[in-house]
């Protein structure tokens, strides 16, 4: 077996968990300054409606904070009214019921366009997360822990609903309700008693909310990363479970899977304790103010300057502003991990593939004589954090510094071969020695350091990988099963292939007496991971899968693996059989019988081929 990307044979690891890199990471600072960066464009898009939601939201909260000044207007002029003093009772009540029908409809709606338009250009996201994953290549792929990426569909991108939902919103709602109730204090107060009003609201709207987002940017970009890491180690333990159980690790990976849920736990209290903190700060400032306008208020009161119930007014409006003010605090504390969500879906979006496609693309012919020319290849190897000690579950983590990455010895040394048109060719070697990572740089899976691969005279390295893909069909020694029925498995490689197509490549392949032998045929349901079929059948399925492409060039990688000799000798035999013209370049540790292949050159674990 070839080496995998990261330097390890692919049969070799000594970690069970999975591939151990975690992606690459930005730098800290990058995601506290990019968040709205990486939102502008898809907010851009549906500002009409984000528009709405804001000004709905500022309906809302003035709305309120002006229902609670005039029922305190309200209440304290009934009171006084009782006690003989003129008052017009009709104009507050009506108010009242106004500004409470209107804070109603106003949240409604706000909620609803709000999230609805959320909603949206966080699916924007995920669409033009999920485009740069698939532009990538798979080498690249490969880097990620297995379950990380999901991660960063599912979990960051749900975590960036905080940045408008939590934050964008209430800011702008609070800021301008601040700035209507500061004009009217300062039109009611003296002067010095205004500008106190004025720090005041500049301390809640700008300054502690400021202060919650720094102290929580650290904590949150901890949860995002034990959060994808929970996640990845969960996917670990369930993919492997049978090994779990064989080998008597459940106690293991139950101790291993609660302390990582320790730790999420841990930092989610953190994260909650800055909000918690900054809710208190925030009541504090509301009690400065508060005495502000009762200091300020009584000093107006006394000289006649100003109404009882308009005082009242003042004072239950601050309490009215600071109940907004307090779902401000309480968004920002979720900031952090918003931005620490944005920093990783930004490194994915900015992530170009390793082999960008030429500007003026080739024409690949039908046929023509596969060469590869001083070939060379290496893989750069993350260095690697192994979590040891007492814990009998292995793990391992991405160092945290990406320029420690380490230099793996070459795989592919000054490698040149040519095949003929129709030529098939049997490549062995010891396990690591490159035969997959061969056939991945004639695939252009992965890009040599140093030589070319042509075919029919064209350098593949300016061929659109559409057209190359076309001409060229890999069987890679884990080729899926996909879940669903066998028909839509096979359609994967002939996307119009009729039935009877199908069933001429399964016949081909050797398949079609199983197939056959099902209750529902090409319907039947062959599970996740073609859990209802052998081994030796999922190959052959792979193998029909193939044939029902146009593929000239045929790359196969362990095809056999895993298979009885009765049975490699049965999938050896259709091979020569069904492969006709077409070129073909097997992988394999098997003994290849006679007649399948016309020569077999072997790779050296030094990267270097030779004669057999």
């Amino acid at each position: 077996m070839s080496r995998l990307p990261d330097g390890r044979g692919s049969g070799s690891s000594p970690l069970p968990p999975g591939r151990t890199g975690a992606g690459p990471r930005l730098p800290e600072d990058e995601g506290r300054r990019g968040v709205m960066a990486l939102l502008r464009p898809f907010m851009a898009g549906r500002w009409p409606s984000l528009l709405l939601a804001a000004g709905l939201s500022c309906i809302t909260v003035i709305a309120g904070v002006a229902l609670l000044s005039v029922a305190g207007w309200f209440l304290t002029g009934a009171f006084l009214a009782t006690a003989a003093s003129a008052f017009n009772l009709f104009v507050p009540s009506a108010l009242v019921r106004a500004l409470a029908f209107l804070r109603i409809g106003a949240r409604y709606l706000e909620r609803l366009t709000g999230h609805a338009a959320t909603l949206a250009f966080l699916a924007d996201v995920r669409v033009a997360l999920f485009a740069s994953l698939a532009r990538l290549q798979p080498a690249q792929l490969a880097r990620y822990r297995d379950g990380d990426l999901v991660a960063r569909l599912v979990g960051d991108i749900d975590a960036l609903d905080a940045v408008f939902l939590s934050f964008l919103l209430p800011w702008i709602s609070v800021l301008l309700a601040g700035l209507a109730f500061g004009l009217w204090a300062v039109w009611l107060l003296p002067t010095a008693y205004a500008w106190w009003l004025l720090c005041v609201l500049i301390l809640m709207t700008a300054v502690l909310p400021a202060w919650v987002v720094r102290r929580s940017l650290e904590d949150g970009e901890r949860l995002r990363r034990q959060s994808s890491l929970t996640r990845s180690q969960l996917h670990d333990i369930v993919s492997r479970h049978a090994d779990v159980v064989v080998f008597a690790m459940q106690p293991a990976a139950r101790n291993h899977f609660r302390k990582a849920g320790d730790v999420l736990e841990s930092s989610r209290d953190r994260l909650a304790a800055h909000g918690s903190f900054g809710a208190l700060l925030q009541q504090c400032s509301a009690a400065l103010l508060l005495g502000a306008l009762l200091w300020g208020g009584m000093e107006v009161y006394l000289r006649e300057s100003i109404s009882a119930p308009l005082w009242v007014a003042l004072i239950l409006g601050a309490l009215g502003l600071f109940e907004a003010g307090a779902m401000l605090v309480r968004g920002v504390s979720r900031l952090g991990a918003g931005a620490a969500a944005a920093s990783r879906v930004g490194a994915v979006l900015r992530q170009a593939p390793d082999a960008e496609q030429a500007p003026q693309p080739r024409a690949l012919p039908m046929q023509g004589e596969l060469a590869l020319s001083g070939v060379c290849l290496r893989y750069d190897r993350p260095a690697l954090e192994i979590s040891g000690g007492d814990d009998p579950w292995p793990a391992a983590v991405a160092a945290e510094d990406e320029a420690e990455a380490r230099e793996s010895p070459p795989v592919l040394r000054d490698v040149s071969l040519h095949v003929g048109q129709g030529e098939r060719i049997a490549l062995v070697g010891d396990s690591g020695s490159g035969k997959s990572s061969l056939l991945a740089v004639i695939m252009r899976i992965v890009a040599p350091q140093a030589g070319n691969v042509r075919y029919g005279g064209i350098d593949l390295a300016e061929v659109d990988p559409a057209v190359l893909y076309q001409r060229f069909a890999l069987l890679s020694q884990d080729s899926p099963v996909f879940l669903g029925t066998i028909r839509q498995n096979l359609k994967i490689g002939g996307p119009h292939a009729s039935d009877a197509q199908l069933w001429d490549a399964l016949a081909q392949a050797g398949l079609d007496a199983f197939v056959q032998s099902l209750d529902d045929g090409l319907d039947a349901w062959v599970g996740e991971a073609g859990r209802t079929l052998s081994v030796g059948q999922a190959r052959r399925l792979c193998l029909a899968r193939l044939l029902l492409t146009d593929a000239q060039v045929w790359l196969l990688d362990e095809p056999t693996a895993g298979l009885d000799r009765e049975a490699q000798l049965a999938f050896f035999r259709d091979l020569a059989r069904v492969a006709g013209k077409r070129t073909v370049i097997l992988a394999t540790h098997a003994d290849v019988p006679e007649g399948v292949v016309s020569r077999t050159v072997r790779i050296g674990l030094d990267g270097r081929l030779g004669d057999a």
